[in-house]
């Protein structure tokens, strides 16, 4: 037998590749360089599921054995187990900051290299939520913020998944991020994922993000705000509806709008800040000409709501009709008629009904005046 094989092959007895994988687990410094000693052992061999010793050595934390690692002669880096999972893979996985400083000081070390699924470090560091290891990836050289994983998952969209806003934070702060990139397979971003999660401080940090586009529609046509409405998700429902830009009444692929999803739950808090938002079109109805109201449970608090605002408008109406036909101006007329509604949300129905009408929020326009002159001649 040649005696290098015979030198890998058993160290006092015991599988070499075993022996020196346990020690370097064990963060057994003085055992790993008695190993390494031995002429003709090889440092790259693997062990159980190919595993190297310095795979064993950077997913247990172990600093002072990695450094002797790295120093051997012919360390490979970069060699992955049969999960295609590298040093660096395990050491963002575990958040073993200072391993990772190691590896990436380490000539040859390849920061962007995909696991089985995809996955590269960022993408596990982020997912797992290591702010302390992501500073030394994304000052990587050559490191790729924006490679998508086998779900077509971002290192953006995995933290805002799970909701790690300090890695969000970070992750915004690195040049040449993209905050509109949607996931392959429901064309999903990263709003869209953190607002279903209800991950309120990450959507505040993706709202305050220059060119996040708010209204951005998934595979199915929901929005943020759809899926923060369907979710119930009311403190992300509140921050999307203070967005610049909010579209409230976007429909799905269905004709389904925020307000039509929130009616088909059970939160009345969601359905009354949709109720209360600018230019909500509450009697919009869906392909199956369903209206809200139409697919709120009968009798539950979003009902309630509902009847309240039809009641309010039937009210509003015939109030208006009557002023109207009384002479008195439109402007004038939706003016008395919102004082005889008899509670906030009515009067607020009303508003948003009246600030449709031509001439809104700058007085009557000019051919509101010419009718309203004309109707006072024919009453006087």
């Amino acid at each position: 037998m040649d005696p290098t094989a015979a030198i890998n092959a058993e160290v006092d007895g015991v599988d070499r590749v075993e022996a020196l994988c346990r020690a370097a687990s064990l963060g057994d410094e003085e055992e790993v360089r008695r190993i390494l000693a031995i002429p003709g052992v090889d440092v790259n061999l693997r062990g159980r599921i190919l595993r190297t010793p310095l795979i064993e050595a950077s997913l247990s934390g172990r600093p002072e054995v990695v450094r002797v690692l790295l120093g051997a002669p012919g360390i490979d880096v970069n060699l992955a187990d049969r999960d295609r999972m590298t040093p660096l893979h395990k050491a963002s996985v575990y958040g073993h900051s200072e391993v990772v400083r190691l590896l990436l000081g380490t000539p040859g070390i390849d920061v962007n290299l995909a696991d089985s699924d995809g996955m590269t470090p960022l993408h596990w560091a982020s997912r797992c939520g290591h702010s302390r290891v992501m500073p030394f990836l994304l000052g990587a050289p050559g490191i790729k913020l924006n490679l998508a994983d086998h779900g077509g998952r971002t290192p953006l969209h995995w933290a805002s998944r799970v909701g790690h806003s300090r890695v969000v934070a970070l992750l915004l702060g690195a040049p040449g991020i993209k905050i509109n990139r949607a996931d392959r397979d429901g064309r999903m971003t990263s709003l869209h994922l953190a607002s279903r999660s209800g991950h309120s401080e990450v959507v505040q940090l993706l709202l305050e993000a220059q060119g996040i586009n708010v209204n951005l529609a998934d595979r199915v046509g929901y929005t943020a705000l759809h899926h923060a409405s369907f979710f119930e998700r009311s403190e992300v429902v509140r921050l999307l509806l203070g967005a610049p830009g909010i579209d409230v009444n976007l429909a799905d692929r269905h004709g389904m709008t925020p307000l039509s999803v929130a009616s088909s739950g059970s939160d009345s808090e969601v359905a009354s800040l949709l109720l209360a938002a600018p230019g909500i079109r509450v009697f919009r109805k869906n392909r199956n000409g369903q209206s809200a109201m139409d697919l709120a449970e009968f009798g539950s608090d979003v009902w309630h709501m509902l009847d309240e605002v039809v009641d309010a408008k039937r009210t509003f109406g015939a109030l208006l009709l009557a002023l109207l036909h009384h002479g008195v101006s439109r402007s004038d007329a939706a003016d008395l008629a919102m004082c005889g509604l008899r509670d906030d949300r009515a009067r607020a129905m009303a508003a948003r009904m009246r600030d449709t009408w031509p001439g809104a929020g700058g007085g009557q326009g000019e051919g509101e005046r010419a009718r309203d002159r004309k109707r006072r001649r024919t009453t006087s």
